[in-house]
C-alpha cells in the first residue's frame, strides 16, 4: 500500500493510527500533519500507541503532534530486509506525554525495533522514561542514523527507574549525532551495539545520581566530539571496547567509570584529567551554562579547548578540531587591535606598563612585542599566548613601544606602534 493518512484530528483512541502489513510485499505510507491525542488521566494497556507501524512497512512519518500516549511511536519492522532506498523516515514529530502517577509501563516516545534501516531527524520527544529506543534482534546489522533530535524528560515521582534520553540495544552500529539530551538521568545507553556517537550535547540542570554515556558488551564504541556536562558520571564503561576522543565531560563527580573495558581517550577536556595523548584538564570557558541562550555551552574565544583536538582533523573553519560539540569559528581574516598603555611606578619603584586592548572578534589568543624604536625591532615578551585583553611589562627603559597580534589560528594581524 501507498496510501497517504494525513490532516487528521484523532482523539481518545487506545491506539491512534495504525498500519499493518503481514504480506510479502513492502507498503509505504505516508503519514503527515496528523494530531493524535488521548487524555492526560485515561488508563492504557501496553498498546497504547500513537502510531504503531508493524510487520512489512516502510513508512514516510513527518510533521505529526502525538499527546499523552504511554507511547508515542511504535515502529515494529518485520520481513525481508529493506534494501537503502527504502529507509523509512521519522522526522519532524512532536511526541509528548504528561506527567502521571498512573502510568508505569515505561513509556517510550520513540520505539523502533529490527528495522535494517531507519532515519529518526529533528524530533522532539519530550516526558516519556525512555525518548527514543532502537533495538535490533536480528541477525542483519541495523544501520540507524538518530539526528538533530531534542530529547528531554518531566520529573515523575512514580517512576521506578531513571530516565533515559537516546536507547541503543542489540545488533545495531549506525550513527547518533548532533542530538540534544537534558534533563534525562541516562542520556545515551548503549548496550551490545555499536554506533558511533559524535557530536551531540548531553546535559542536565540537577545532577542526582546520572550519566551521560553508559555503554555495556560492546566491542568496537566510537565516541568523539561530544559535549557532556553536569552529570555525576560522564562516561561508564562495562565490558566495553572503545575510543573516547575530543569530547568535553565537564562538571561531573565522576568523569570516566569503567570496569573491563580497553578505552582509548585522547585529545579530551576531563575534569580531572585522564590517562591519553594530550587530554587536558581545563575549564572549558563556555560562554554560557543557561540552557535559555543561544550560546549555550559553546566555547568563548579564550578557551583552551580550541584547537586543541585531534591535529589530524579539521573543523570547518579549516583549522586543528576543537575539542567538544560547538566549534569555535575563527575568521580568515581580522582587525588590529587598538592598544592603550598605561604607565606607572609599583611599590619596588620598578616601572609598570598595562598594555590592554579590545577583544576583537574570531581572535583566540594575542601576543605582546616591544621594541626601544618605532620602527623595530620587535620582540615577543609573553611566553605563552595570551587569552585576556591586558598583559603588565615591568621593569625596562622608561620609553618603550609596543604592538599586539592577534591570532586566530590562521593569521596574525599586527598593530601598527
Amino acid at each position: 500500500s501507498t496510501a497517504t493518512i494525513e490532516d487528521n484530528i484523532i482523539d481518545g483512541y487506545d491506539n491512534g493510527i495504525v498500519v499493518e502489513n503481514y504480506t510479502t510485499t513492502l507498503s509505504t505510507p505516508t503519514l503527515t500533519n496528523n494530531e493524535v491525542y488521548t487524555a492526560a488521566t485515561r488508563e492504557h494497556n501496553a498498546t497504547g500507541n500513537g502510531i504503531l507501524i508493524d510487520g512489512y512497512v516502510s513508512a514516510n512519518i513527518y510533521n505529526n503532534e502525538i499527546i499523552d500516549y504511554p507511547f508515542g511511536i511504535t515502529y515494529d519492522f518485520a520481513g525481508v530486509d529493506l534494501e537503502a532506498e527504502d529507509t523509512p523516515t521519522l522526522t519532524n514529530n512532536s511526541v509528548l506525554t504528561s506527567p502521571q502517577s498512573s502510568r508505569t509501563l515505561g513509556e517510550k516516545g520513540i520505539w523502533i525495533q529490527d528495522t535494517r534501516y531507519v532515519l529518526v531527524d529533528s524530533n522532539f520527544v519530550d516526558g516519556f522514561d525512555t525518548g527514543i529506543d532502537m533495538g535490533n534482534d536480528s541477525g542483519t546489522t541495523s544501520t540507524p542514523t538518530l539526528t538533530n533530535n531534542s530529547v528531554l524528560t518531566s520529573p515523575q515521582s512514580s517512576r521506578e527507574q531513571g530516565n533515559v534520553g537516546i536507547r541503543v540495544v542489540g545488533n545495531v552500529a549506525g550513527t547518533v549525532y548532533l542530538n540534544e539530551v537534558t534533563a534525562c538521568d541516562s542520556a545515551i545507553i548503549v548496550s551490545t551495539a555499536n554506533p558511533k556517537i559524535y557530536e551531540n550535547t548531553l546535559y542536565l540542570q540537577n545532577m542526582g545520581t546520572s550519566v551521560g554515556i553508559y555503554a555495556e558488551n560492546s566491542t568496537t564504541l566510537d565516541i568523539h566530539d561530544n559535549t557532556i556536562y553536569n552529570y555525576y558520571t560522564g562516561f561508564n564503561s562495562q565490558n566495553t571496547t572503545a575510543n573516547f576522543n575530543n569530547n568535553i565531560v565537564w562538571h561531573v563527580t565522576n568523569a570516566i567509570d569503567e570496569t573491563g573495558s580497553t578505552l582509548t581517550v585522547n585529545y579530551n577536556d576531563i575534569l580531572g584529567g585522564y590517562t591519553g595523548i594530550d587530554n587536558i584538564d581545563a575549564n572549558p570557558q563556555f560562554t554560557s551554562v543557561d540552557s535559555a541562550d543561544v550560546d549555550f555551552l559553546h566555547l568563548n574565544w579564550a578557551s583552551p579547548c580550541i584547537d586543541a583536538g585531534n591535529p589530524s582533523y579539521s573543523d570547518s573553519d579549516g583549522t586543528t578540531s576543537d575539542i567538544g560539540v560547538n566549534n569555535f569559528e575563527q575568521s580568515t581574516s581580522l582587525s588590529a587591535p587598538a592598544v592603550e598603555i598605561i604607565v606607572s611606578i609599583d611599590e619596588f619603584n620598578r616601572v609598570v606598563r598595562t598594555i590592554s586592548w579590545e577583544e576583537i572578534e574570531g581572535a583566540i589568543s594575542y601576543n605582546v612585542y616591544n621594541s626601544n624604536t618605532p620602527a623595530g625591532p620587535w620582540t615577543k615578551i609573553n611566553d605563552d599566548p595570551i587569552r585576556t585583553t591586558s598583559y603588565e611589562s615591568i621593569g625596562g627603559s622608561v620609553m618603550k613601544f609596543f604592538r599586539v597580534t592577534a591570532n586566530n589560528g590562521v593569521s596574525l594581524i599586527l598593530e601598527s606602534p
